[in-house]
C-alpha cells in the first residue's frame, strides 16, 4: 500500500441524502398530520368566532361586551391555560397517553361551539347575568381542556 493511494470516502451522517417524501409520509404520518391540520382548523375557527360572539350586540345574538372586558376574557384564558399546561399537562400524559388526551381536546369542541347559542338564548331572554359569566368561565375551562389535545 502506497501512500498515494485515496482512502474511498467515509460515509457521513451529515452527507446522506434525505429519505424520499414517499418514505416519510406513510400512513400513520399522514394519519397524525391530517388528525393535526383538523385540530388546528377547528380551533382557528373558533378563536377567530369567540371575540366576534363576545362583540356583537345581543339583539345580534352575541353578548356585547365592550372590548376591555373580552380583552380579560382572552387574557384570562391565556392564564388559565399556561398554569394549567405547565401544572398538569405531563401527569395526564403519562397517565391517559396522547391518545385519550388528543380524543378529549377534540370532544371539548362540542360543548365549547354548542355554549355560543345557550349563551345567546340567555342574554336576549335575561341580559348579562351571573349565569353568562358561569358559561364563559366553562368555555375558557373548556378551552384549556381542548389545548391538551395540541400535546399528542
Amino acid at each position: 500500500s502506497t501512500c498515494d493511494e485515496a482512502a474511498p470516502p467515509h460515509p457521513d451522517e451529515h452527507d446522506e441524502a434525505p429519505p424520499p417524501l414517499s418514505k416519510v409520509l406513510t400512513p400513520r404520518v399522514l394519519l397524525s398530520i391530517s388528525n393535526y391540520a383538523v385540530l388546528a382548523i377547528v380551533e382557528i375557527a373558533y378563536l377567530a368566532l369567540q371575540p366576534l360572539f363576545l362583540a356583537t350586540p345581543i339583539e345580534l345574538g352575541g353578548l356585547g361586551l365592550p372590548p376591555p372586558t373580552i380583552g380579560i376574557i382572552l387574557g384570562t384564558f391565556g392564564v388559565l391555560n399556561g398554569f394549567f399546561q405547565a401544572m398538569f399537562f405531563a401527569k395526564l400524559m403519562d397517565r391517559w397517553g396522547p391518545k385519550r388526551l388528543f380524543q378529549q381536546g377534540l370532544l371539548a369542541f362540542v360543548p365549547l361551539y354548542l355554549l355560543f347559542p345557550i349563551m345567546s338564548l340567555h342574554a336576549k331572554a335575561h341580559g348579562i347575568t351571573p349565569v353568562i359569566w358561569g358559561l364563559v368561565l366553562l368555555q375558557q375551562i373548556l378551552l384549556v381542556v381542548m389545548d391538551l389535545a395540541f400535546g399528542e
